[in-house]
């Protein structure tokens, strides 16, 4: 019996688990200034495995980019409807890119970001091609507390020189993993 509750006790306490699971219900990208991006960039789920789904993006700049600026919005769903969530949030991109850690929450994610993609790691990023490929995400790069049963929706907005070039929408399911899984 003792085995058992200190069986229990170990996936319970151990900070390398997560109780949830992330899935990535929807993207899209709408680019709002097609003279700086490409309008045919684009941005996509599939299927990675059983388990998890991946997230994939091309898009083509056509200029250098500089004084950029990152604007992230995060809603809830509750009752059927979309609300402002915990985290919303403006950072000076270039900056991010030297220093990620200023940043606490997208700190979790800029790693794997950068492994599955290749994207610049500093500024000005460069007119050319970038994509991200199978970016799936492993509850492992969440932070260990986060809302389980919810839908959540990130609204990321970038700008250069206070113009908006895009807009991505993604939405994720988060659910319960129980302790086999």
């Amino acid at each position: 019996m003792k085995f058992f509750l200190i069986l229990a006790l170990v996936f319970t306490t151990c900070s390398c688990l997560r109780n949830f699971r992330i899935i990535q219900e929807n993207v899209n990208i709408k680019v709002k200034a097609p003279d700086i991006i490409d309008e045919n960039a684009s941005v996509f789920i599939r299927k990675l495995n059983r388990t998890y789904d991946a997230l994939n993006a091309s898009i083509t700049v056509k200029v250098d980019l500089d004084n950029i600026y990152m604007k992230v919005d995060t809603f809830e769903k509750r009752i059927n409807k979309y609300h402002p969530f915990v985290m919303d949030m403006k950072l000076d991109f270039c900056e991010f890119m030297k220093n990620p850690a200023m940043s606490i929450f997208l700190d979790f994610f800029y790693p794997l970001l950068l492994k599955h993609s290749n994207l610049p790691r500093k500024c000005p990023i460069r007119a050319g091609n970038y994509y991200i490929h199978n970016l799936h995400m492993n509850e492992e790069d969440f932070p260990p507390s986060f809302p389980v049963d919810s839908h959540l929706r990130f609204v990321i907005s970038l700008f250069h020189h206070g113009r908006l070039l895009y807009v991505i929408t993604l939405g994720i399911r988060v659910e319960p993993k129980h302790f086999w899984e």
